[in-house]
């Protein structure tokens, strides 16, 4: 990203700031008048949001991370991601032009990923559409003959209705030996002007979106392009810039066909947006390596996402047995002292809420992934000993969760985390609504043979 810098009032006093690959600093200088706390620093941030011109008056809107203290001369913030307007009408070299806040909101956002170009690589329609984008380089009027629209997606962010479209577009590149290049976007539109706060919120969403489609921990982008060609075009054009996380390595092989999810894409939306789906525990956190805290890590997801499939899941057999063995407790309480009843009420608690259902859950889990991938598919395409799962991964989690240091832990249990990756993806898919063909399409992109 390019530097900006300029100057910034706080407390009627001016301060220097820089903003450089996402870090927003203020300098305060070594004038003692100057001088200033962080809770007086703090007050230029408003909701999260930090409003300043720079040296060239753009107007920047910055998304505040976290704050860091350097020195007392220094105030840092890191920044996730700024919205940056190009004002068309105030001269840069103007020093003395009014910066009055601009109130933003806009209709139309584009975001572009690799992710979308490798959903969509196996469109029929990707050909014709090519030829279209290059035919209207040519004429503007070109129409784009025989080749379907394709399908617009409702989700609702904070109460604001959207549509939601894959789109392709083409860019005239003249450094590049063949000067056009094409490529698609997904393109986000409102039927009203949405603030910056909504606009972050879809994004966010998006990026969550593009994570699950693509097993990917990490997803970024560059760019995102708002589109003012269908409203009032104001004074400014604007882009917003997000802060890379690190490399993605994108798999194009394990990224989910547009036609295998399309018909479940708003319900996927509406369980991100519900919080249903436990992104931070769905993914391996090395793409070389599984390591032991991704075996906890899944297991907390699958039980998560089962438990959003079956909120009022009981193991019947569990749940009776411990009735019984709680109402004969209860009748021995007479048999020990005084002194030991703390204790022993500590036991009974501790029979009374005792729940691990794991196994159980396992086991019904894996029966529907069996019957929708296949048997034989399931063991050429995970673990030929699959059956042993829930045993395994039960007693697995259990000496991992309570330090075991004497369980040794083989191949076969980091293969089951890989399965067990795949049956949560397969609750995801169910829950939204995609029929069991296109469930074991994307289900096979998690295998150890992607097509």
């Amino acid at each position: 990203m390019e530097s900006h810098k300029g100057y910034i009032i706080i407390k009627e006093n001016e301060y220097f700031f820089t903003l450089d690959d996402f870090l927003f600093i203020i300098y305060v200088g070594a004038n003692p008048s100057a001088r200033i706390s962080w809770p007086e620093i703090n007050t230029i941030i408003d909701n999260e949001w930090i409003h300043v011109f720079d040296a060239d008056n753009n107007e920047l809107y910055l998304k505040v991370d976290c704050a860091e203290y350097h020195h007392k001369d220094e105030y840092c913030y890191h920044i996730l991601g700024f919205i940056q307007l190009f004002h068309f009408n105030r001269n840069p070299l103007n020093v003395n032009v009014k910066k009055e806040k601009t109130v933003f909101e806009c209709k139309s956002i584009i975001i572009r990923n690799p992710i979308i170009d490798f959903m969509l690589r196996k469109d029929k329609t990707v050909i014709d559409r090519s030829i279209h984008l290059l035919n209207m380089w040519k004429d503007e009027k070109a129409i784009l003959d025989d080749v379907p629209s394709r399908k617009s997606f409702q989700i609702k962010i904070d109460e604001i209705a959207y549509m939601l479209c894959f789109e392709m577009m083409s860019r005239f590149e003249y450094p590049k030996p063949f000067p056009f290049e094409m490529f698609n976007t997904l393109s986000v539109r409102s039927e009203v002007g949405v603030s910056i706060d909504n606009i972050w919120n879809v994004i966010m969403a998006i990026k969550l979106f593009l994570q699950l489609i693509s097993q990917s921990r990490i997803v970024n982008f560059d760019d995102i392009m708002i589109d003012f060609k269908e409203e009032a075009h104001p004074d400014y054009n604007a882009f917003i810039y997000m802060r890379q996380d690190k490399e993605q390595n994108i798999e194009k092989d394990k990224v989910f066909c547009y036609e295998h999810i399309e018909q479940g894409i708003e319900s996927i939306f509406k369980q991100i947006l519900d919080n249903q789906i436990c992104f931070r525990s769905l993914f391996r956190y090395s793409d070389k390596e599984i390591s032991t805290y991704d075996i906890m890590n899944i297991c907390a997801a699958f039980e998560s996402q089962f438990s959003a499939a079956n909120p009022k899941f009981i193991d019947k057999g569990q749940k009776a047995i411990k009735r019984r063995m709680v109402k004969d407790l209860e009748g021995l309480r007479g048999n020990y002292t005084s002194d030991e009843h703390e204790h022993f009420d500590t036991v009974l608690d501790g029979l009374k809420h005792y729940n691990d259902t794991l196994k159980k859950r396992l086991e019904i889990a894996l029966e529907e992934f069996v019957r929708i991938y296949g048997e034989k598919e399931v063991e050429f395409g995970f673990a030929n000993d699959f059956s042993l799962l829930p045993e395994r991964m039960k007693n697995t989690r259990n000496a991992l969760d309570h330090g075991n240091p004497n369980y040794y832990l083989t191949t076969a249990m980091f293969r089951d985390a890989e399965l067990l990756r795949a049956i949560t993806y397969m609750l995801i898919l169910q829950a939204a609504k995609i029929d069991d063909i296109n469930i074991k399409e994307c289900l096979i992109k998690l295998s150890r043979y992607p097509l």
